[in-house]
């Protein structure tokens, strides 16, 4: 709002100077016999900055998806592939684990970003980045957003940090805030070129079942206050809850419900704010 507000305010400044100008012009004509000629400047930004997202023990691997002339070195400009952001290897892979879940499971997905900027400017280089995240579970043809991670948690599965013992929830390092639909995560620190994020969670831990409904159907099941779990019915179907807008309601499944975690990355120069 602030730059919305600055902006306006030089439109209207310039527009004043530009009626002032137009009412001078034929006084000024009289006077001015000769013309010096134009002096035009020219602006450039530089350097531009990069970003990457990665998730090693999602995918299994890493690789540098970035570009620029310093040809995959590592960060100080020795010859040798730089481990933060090339050849990463993991034995988990969360991804195959995510085609066929099963209640209770820990999936390892790790998701990180790294500055991948090519300059090596220390002062322009750094950045202040941050990750989107978004909840999704799917209802018949259609993805249904969560309002926050808090209700995708009761509903469906919380994240962890940590791997010999994870703790429930984000890691510290991060800044959090929520709104439509959108929950945002800012790194604490300012990322180096080739620097990396902590990783904002480690796992997804599918939630437990609730009590089976043994006199309903899965597709009989209807939310009622507080009742968030996943709930088996008779029928050994799945009824589980998601939001529809803004209202709780149930949906049932042959199988436990597909879910997704949608994630984004951003970056922004550092040398544009003193300090976040």
């Amino acid at each position: 709002m602030k730059s919305k507000k600055i902006k306006n305010a030089l439109l209207v400044t310039i527009s004043l100077a530009l009626v002032a100008a137009a009412s001078v012009a034929v006084t000024w004509a009289a006077y001015l016999g000769g013309s010096m000629g134009d002096q035009t400047n020219t602006f450039t930004s530089s350097p531009v900055i990069s970003l990457g997202i990665s998730e090693p023990n999602w995918t299994g691997t890493q690789t540098y998806t970035g570009s620029g002339s310093d040809g995959y070195k590592d960060a100080s400009g020795g010859s040798s592939p730089d481990a933060l952001l090339d050849g990463i290897t993991s034995t988990n892979n969360g991804s195959k684990k995510a085609e066929s879940y099963y209640v209770g499971e820990t999936i390892e997905k790790d998701p990180r970003l790294t500055n991948t900027t090519v300059s090596t400017d220390t002062t322009d280089s750094p950045e202040y980045v941050g990750m989107k995240v978004k909840f999704y579970v799917k209802v018949g043809t259609d993805w249904k957003a969560y309002p926050s991670y808090t209700q995708f948690a009761a509903c469906i599965a919380t994240v962890q940090t940590g791997t010999s013992s994870p703790s429930t929830g984000f890691n510290t390092s991060f800044f959090s805030s929520s709104g439509n639909k959108t929950d945002f995560y800012i790194y604490k620190n300012t990322l180096a070129r080739h620097a990396q994020t902590a990783n904002l969670f480690d796992s997804v831990k599918i939630n437990d079942l609730g009590t089976k409904d043994t006199a309903n159907n899965a597709s009989a099941i209807t939310y009622s206050s507080g009742n968030n779990a996943i709930i088996q019915g008779k029928d050994n179907q799945y009824s589980y809850v998601y939001y529809d807008g803004n209202t709780l309601a149930r949906a049932s499944s042959t199988n436990l419900p597909e879910f997704k975690i949608e994630i984004t990355g951003y970056g922004v120069q550092a040398s544009s704010f003193a300090t976040l």
